[in-house]
């Protein structure tokens, strides 16, 4: 479950990529400066259902993010629930993870963070070429609707690889990844946006590691 659970999210994520067309390279993440957004995300298999409900605080648009996020686990077969807890924190030269009640956690180079930065665009037309015909996707314009009082661009992006075939129907506002519906695997994966306050200001302290957190670097 757990590997194609991360596959999934993988190809999610791709599609998501490649729902921008162009991509553009800029500094710039998020066409907004700051935001506070609350996400519910809902992942369904044949054995477990995952809902996560997360925080996220961004800033300096988009370059810095923090997400706070508890994540229940429904194990159907073991009639079992389990949670937990975790901090992720981006903040444009490090992605910083830790878990609040065992205060570790790990910190490694944000490497795709300068390969965007110093990439051009024709460069960056180039990659999404690449990637979708890697990932044999095709992507479908759907118009727009409202997410959460804001006005979304709605894209559908299908992917097939070994037979293996993905479905993932994104809104996005101002290229922020507001809902999203996508199937694959046997497992369904749900996200919406509740709460999207644009121009929000950030506390500070919400992107430091407390000082009894122990951060483990991480080299690749």
């Amino acid at each position: 479950m757990m590997e194609s659970k991360s596959l999934f999210k993988l190809l999610l994520f791709s599609l998501f990529v490649l729902s921008f067309s162009p991509l553009h390279a800029q500094t710039k993440l998020y066409e907004f400066e700051s935001a506070y957004v609350k996400k519910t995300t809902t992942t369904s298999g044949s054995s477990i259902e995952v809902v996560t409900t997360e925080e996220i605080f961004i800033t300096d648009y988009g370059k810095k993010s923090a997400s706070y996020k508890t994540e229940k686990r429904n194990i159907k077969m073991l009639k079992k629930t389990e949670e937990s807890s975790s901090v992720h924190i981006m903040d444009g030269e490090w992605i910083i993870t830790y878990n609040p009640k065992t205060k570790e956690g790990t910190k490694m180079k944000n490497v795709l963070a300068d390969k965007f930065k110093n990439m051009s665009e024709k460069d960056a037309e180039k990659m999404v070429k690449v990637m979708k015909e890697a990932l044999k996707t095709e992507t479908k314009e759907l118009g727009s609707e409202t997410v959460s009082g804001k006005k979304c661009k709605v894209t559908l992006a299908t992917s097939n690889i070994a037979g293996m075939k993905t479905t993932a129907k994104v809104w996005t506002y101002k290229n922020f990844l507001m809902k999203s519906e996508s199937e694959s695997l046997g497992n369904k994966v749900k996200e919406e946006v509740a709460v999207f306050k644009e121009g929000e200001k950030v506390d500070k302290n919400k992107f430091m590691v407390p000082k009894d957190v122990k951060i483990k670097e991480v080299k690749y």
